[in-house]
C-alpha cells in the first residue's frame, strides 16, 4: 500500500512538473510575445518619435525662416521708410535753402525794378511833382569874379575860383578840392574822365585822370587849344615864333607821337580816330572870294600828308560829332554827314525850309527849335532823319541845352525840361535869367548859375 501511494505521487508530481514546463513555456513565450510587442511598439514609437522629432524641426527652421524673412520683410520696409524719409528731409532741406534764395532773388529783382523807375521813369515824364522852385533847390555859395569857370566833370559841376578848383555833386555837396601851385588864369579842358587845365601863356599842362594829376609837362609855345580823346591822348594846337598852326599829338605819358603843321588859318575842331592815329582837323577858309570852312584828315600810317575832305563855303561849323567813319556837321544851313574815306556828303538836315532858332546835336539824333506857319516847334529826329517826337510851344527860348535825352529851355521866368520823344517832363520856376546853364549826371541834373550862387536842380519823382 505504501509502494502504490508512492509511484501515484511521483506520477503526480511528475504531470505536474510536466504541466509546470508548459506553464513556463507558455509564459516564456508570452513573455517573449510581449516583448517582441513592446520592441515593436519601441520600434514604432522611435520611428514616431524621430518623425514628430524631423517634423519639429522642419517646423521649427520654417518658423526661423519665416521670422527671418519677416524681419528682411520688416527691414525692407523700414528702409524704405527711412529712405522715403530722407528723401523727405532732403527734399525739405533742399526746399528750405532753395526758398531763401528765391525770396533773396526776388527782392533784388522787384529793387532793381523799382531802382529803373525811379531812375528812369522822370526821363519818360513820370514824375510826382511837376513844377518845383528854384528855392527850394540845392544852392552853392560862390564869390563871382571875371576869372571863375564853370564846367562839367564826370557827374559833377567843377568850380574854378581862386587858383581852386572844387567839385560839387547833383544835391550841392563838395566832393574835391585842388588849389593850384602858381598863379596863373587856367584853360580847362574835359573829355570824360580827363580833364587838362593848361597855363596858355607858358605852354604848362596837368593832366588829370578821374581827379587825380597823372602828367605834368610844357610844351614851348603859346598853347590855343587842346583836345583829348577817350585814351588820354591830347592833340595841343600851338603857335611858336616861327609858325603858327602847330598840332602836337601826346599820349597820356606825355610822349610825343607826332607834330602836324598846318596852314595859319584858324583851327576849329580836332577830333582824334583810332587812338591819335588819325586827325579830323576842320579850319577856317577865307579867301578873296568866300569864307567857309575845309575838313581835313591826317593819318599818320601814310605819313603826315593832309588830305581834304571837304571844302564848304559860305558857312561856319557850331558842332561836330563822329559817327563812325562820318563827321556830322551843324552849319549855317544844314546838318550834314561827310565821310571821311571818301569826302561824301549827306545832308541831313535843310534850314532852309523854316526859320531856325536853335539846333543841338547828340550822338544818336539831333534837336531843333524851327519857327513854321503856326508859330514855334521843338522837333527832334534820329540820324537817319526818322521822326521821335515834337512839341508846340508857346514862346521862343532864350537858350537851349541838350544832354543825354533831355533838353533844359531858359525863358524869363521858368526852365522846361522835354525829353526827346516830345514830353514835357518838368518845368522849373526861376526869378532871373541864369548866367549859364550846365546839364550833367546824364542830362538828370542841371546847375543854374548865377552871380553868387549856384542852384542844383534834380529831375527826379
Amino acid at each position: 500500500m505504501r509502494k502504490g501511494r508512492t509511484i501515484s505521487e511521483s506520477l503526480d508530481n511528475k504531470s505536474k512538473k510536466t504541466s509546470r514546463r508548459k506553464r513556463d513555456i507558455n509564459l516564456e513565450n508570452k513573455l517573449k510575445e510581449n516583448s517582441d510587442k513592446k520592441n515593436s511598439i519601441d520600434n514604432i514609437k522611435s520611428k514616431d518619435i524621430i518623425s514628430i522629432v524631423n517634423n519639429h524641426s522642419r517646423t521649427i527652421k520654417r518658423q526661423r525662416q519665416e521670422r527671418i524673412n519677416g524681419k528682411n520683410e520688416d527691414n525692407d520696409i523700414n528702409n524704405k521708410k527711412i529712405n522715403s524719409e530722407e528723401k523727405e528731409n532732403i527734399l525739405d532741406n533742399s526746399s528750405s535753402n532753395v526758398k531763401p534764395i528765391i525770396i533773396t532773388f526776388f527782392i533784388i529783382f522787384i529793387i532793381f525794378l523799382g531802382y529803373l523807375f525811379v531812375y528812369y521813369a522822370p526821363i519818360f515824364g513820370i514824375t510826382l511833382q511837376r513844377e518845383v522852385d528854384i528855392e527850394e533847390q540845392g544852392k552853392i555859395d560862390v564869390i563871382s569874379t571875371d576869372e571863375n569857370i564853370y564846367k562839367v566833370y564826370g557827374d559833377e559841376i567843377l568850380v574854378y575860383s581862386n587858383q581852386t578848383l572844387t567839385l560839387y555833386n547833383s544835391n550841392a555837396k563838395k566832393t574835391w578840392q585842388y588849389k593850384m601851385d602858381s598863379q596863373f588864369t587856367p584853360s580847362i579842358y574835359i573829355h570824360n574822365k580827363y580833364m587838362v587845365i593848361s597855363n596858355n601863356s607858358n605852354g604848362v599842362i596837368y593832366l588829370f585822370n578821374d581827379k587825380k594829376e597823372i602828367l605834368n609837362m610844357k610844351v614851348e609855345g603859346t598853347i590855343n587849344n587842346v583836345y583829348i580823346d577817350d585814351n588820354a591822348n591830347i592833340a595841343i594846337d600851338y603857335s611858336t615864333s616861327g609858325h603858327k598852326g602847330v598840332i602836337g599829338v601826346y599820349n597820356k605819358k606825355g610822349i610825343n607821337i607826332y607834330n602836324a603843321y598846318l596852314t595859319p588859318n584858324n583851327i576849329i575842331d580836332v577830333k582824334m580816330l583810332n587812338n591819335a592815329k588819325q586827325l579830323v582837323i576842320v579850319q577856317t577858309n577865307m579867301d578873296s572870294f568866300s569864307s567857309g570852312i575845309t575838313i581835313n584828315k591826317i593819318d599818320i600810317d601814310k605819313g603826315n600828308d593832309i588830305e581834304e575832305i571837304a571844302k564848304i563855303n559860305n558857312n561856319f561849323l557850331y558842332d561836330s560829332i563822329i559817327d563812325g567813319q562820318d563827321i556830322l556837321c551843324v552849319l549855317d544851313d544844314k546838318i550834314a554827314k561827310f565821310n571821311i574815306n571818301t569826302g561824301k556828303e549827306e545832308i541831313i538836315k535843310d534850314f532852309n525850309s523854316n526859320q531856325l532858332m536853335f539846333t543841338t546835336l547828340n550822338s544818336n539824333y539831333y534837336s531843333c527849335i524851327e519857327k513854321d506857319q503856326e508859330g514855334y516847334v521843338f522837333d527832334s529826329k534820329r540820324l537817319n532823319n526818322t521822326d521821335l517826337g515834337s512839341l508846340s510851344l508857346d514862346n521862343i527860348p532864350k537858350s537851349m541845352t541838350t544832354d543825354s535825352a533831355l533838353t533844359y529851355l531858359v525863358y524869363q521866368n521858368k526852365v522846361k525840361v522835354i525829353n526827346k520823344w516830345g514830353i514835357e517832363v518838368k518845368n522849373i520856376n526861376i526869378n532871373t535869367i541864369p548866367k549859364d546853364v550846365l546839364v550833367f549826371n546824364n542830362g538828370k541834373s542841371v546847375a543854374l548859375i548865377y552871380t553868387n550862387n549856384i542852384y542844383m536842380v534834380n529831375i527826379s519823382l
